[in-house]
């Protein structure tokens, strides 16, 4: 097999793996931080700073880490699609354009946020809460998923099954519970 054939199978294989990463990874991810800042209570959030410091920061990395692997599966897809002759997602598109805005502004310029949060009032004028970029990241993460299946389905990729990351494990409400009676019972609350 040529290399250019084997760099197109690993880029096959990599979209494949997609599916099985938004099921395994982005789902659960979005969900464990959703839980995580439902039920994790205020008053600890505010009470206990490394708490707020931990639950801020940790969602805030997944926000960042879907973003990063969101706008890359999609630019890896549009290029895929155009070596197949067919059509692109648009790079025009809003959602492209906001994921595209999320890697480059928020991520990119991190420090440079932190000095003028100019940026981040984009990020909550635009979503305006967690539920909400959860929500768009979510939108995204299906609609590259659907156009990957879509390409699987008519035996357009020279592999149908793709890499595995390692999932990412759903906590439940018994899980928060316990952790906030252990800080309650350690005294950090």
């Amino acid at each position: 097999m040529s290399t250019k054939n084997n760099r197109r199978k690993r880029v096959h294989e990599l979209l494949c793996g997609f599916p099985a990463f938004n099921q395994q990874n982005v789902k659960p991810s979005i969900a464990n931080c959703l839980l995580f800042l439902s039920d994790i209570p205020l008053d600890l959030k505010n009470k206990n700073p490394i708490m707020g410091f931990l639950v801020k920061h940790s969602v805030d990395q997944v926000v960042g880490m879907l973003g990063l692997h969101l706008h890359e599966a999609w630019t890896i897809l549009n290029q895929e699609l155009e070596t197949l002759g067919e059509s692109k997602m648009s790079d025009t598109d809003v959602d492209y354009l906001n994921l595209e805005r999320v890697r480059n502004k928020l991520i990119g310029h991190k420090v440079i946020n932190s000095l003028n949060p100019e940026h981040a009032h984009w990020y909550m004028n635009t979503f305006g809460s967690y539920e909400k970029i959860f929500a768009f990241l979510q939108k995204v993460a299906d609609r590259i998923e659907e156009k990957i299946v879509e390409l699987i389905k008519t035996q357009k990729m020279l592999v149908s099954v793709g890499r595995a990351m390692q999932p990412v494990k759903r906590f439940s409400k018994a899980d928060i519970k316990s952790l906030v009676d252990a800080l309650k019972a350690g005294g950090a609350w």
